[in-house]
């Protein structure tokens, strides 16, 4: 790890380096002896853990760079940098591939729907005006049958109340 902004630049070459040694290799021995691992994992993962690498080193480059950039101190810029780069790192790390498949997913969902709200704008109005009925049928429901069972446990104790009060006995 240099000093300064070459140092940076070559650090995070580095980090790249170790990242793409260390990947290609955990993962050609996971290719080599395991027979449900196909060379399209063995792509993935390496893909994956090269982007992953990437954005972590940048995030870690741009702190120490601002860091630096605003106290002039280049020595615990790069650490700063290293921490934060190290930290968002073993973070991003647990994303698995289901959770950005599911996050893409959600994506072009959200997107599909906007298209379909802008070139049909009536038919979005409808919708949401449909949805709209939905929940407030929805909420009187609840809120009947709450009122209704407050009602028959008032009424219930009333007449409880009434029979005690007739009661030959009289107890209370």
């Amino acid at each position: 790890m240099g000093i300064g902004t070459d140092g940076l630049k070559g650090a995070a070459k580095g980090g790249v380096y170790v990242t793409l040694v260390v990947s290609m290799s955990v993962n050609s021995y996971a290719w080599i002896f395991d027979e449900s691992f196909g060379w399209q994992d063995f792509l993935l993962n390496v893909s994956a853990d090269l982007v992953k690498a990437a954005i972590s080193i940048a995030l870690g480059y741009f702190v120490a760079k601002l860091f630096s950039l605003y106290t002039g101190a280049v020595v615990f810029a790069n650490g700063a940098g290293f921490i934060v780069g190290l930290g968002f790192g073993v973070h991003i790390a647990s994303i698995g591939w289901s959770d950005v498949a599911l996050f893409a997913e959600e994506t072009v969902r959200s997107y599909q729907k906007a298209i379909d709200a802008i070139s049909n704008p009536s038919g979005f109005i409808d919708a949401q005006k449909h949805k709209l009925g939905d929940f407030a049928y929805c909420a009187l429901d609840a809120a009947g049958s709450v009122v209704i069972t407050a009602v028959q446990r008032e009424i219930e104790a009333k007449v409880t109340d009434i029979l005690r009060r007739l009661s030959p006995l009289n107890v209370r």
